[in-house]
């Protein structure tokens, strides 16, 4: 009696991770929005779409690609000035804004239940920073984990964390003041952000 309990519990378990699977494995679009934080924080969101693959009952993996357009965020430095004339001036800390993000990813992946998908990404990040009269691009990586749970017919809601890390940038402005030239230098060490996003989706 025991044993056949076991098996017919070990059958549903199975069958219900078979059921998320195969409503999780496609392609896929999505909204969210959430917070974000480097050295200050912001409302952010962003709209993604990727495609999954299932292997076996347990284990999917994907690849997917995320924009967010959102700028707010700050990440902090130090600026260094030097006048041809005069030599170099304090340093002064200073701040760069992020005006835009995307990413490029990929999703490994495992059934929850009936339902859920339980996944991490790991993958490129790229983020577009600026300050009045200069603008750059910084590389890096991305990582996250987050969960989605279909609610009928392909729809499904998620939430999700990652973390970015970008490589040190470097700034430098020139300018004529009166009969020198003045340069401005910058440097951003430690360039990460974390965010937390809540959205829908549509599996096609």
């Amino acid at each position: 009696m025991f044993r056949v309990k076991y098996l017919a519990v070990a059958l549903a378990v199975s069958s219900g991770s078979v059921m998320a699977a195969a409503d999780f494995e496609g392609f896929y679009g999505q909204l969210g929005a959430g917070y974000e934080s480097f050295s200050t924080s912001s409302a952010t969101g962003n709209i993604g779409a990727g495609y999954m693959h299932k292997f076996g009952d347990k284990f999917m993996l994907g690849a997917g690609v995320e924009y967010s357009p959102f700028s707010g965020s700050y990440t902090d430095g130090y600026i260094t000035s030097w006048n041809s004339r005069t030599g170099y001036g304090p340093s002064a800390k200073t701040r760069l804004q992020k005006d835009s993000s995307s990413s490029i990813f990929l999703i490994p992946a495992t059934p929850v239940g009936d339902d859920g998908l339980l996944y991490g990404k790991v993958g490129y990040s790229m983020a577009q920073f600026s300050q009045p009269g200069y603008s750059v691009t910084a590389d890096g990586y991305l990582l996250g984990v987050g969960y989605k749970h279909q609610i009928n017919n392909g729809l499904y809601g998620f939430f999700e964390s990652n973390f970015s890390n970008y490589e040190d940038i470097n700034t430098s402005l020139v300018s004529p003041v009166g009969n020198s030239t003045n340069f401005v230098y910058g440097k951003f060490s430690n360039v990460s952000s974390y965010n937390f996003i809540a959205g829908i989706g549509y599996k096609f």
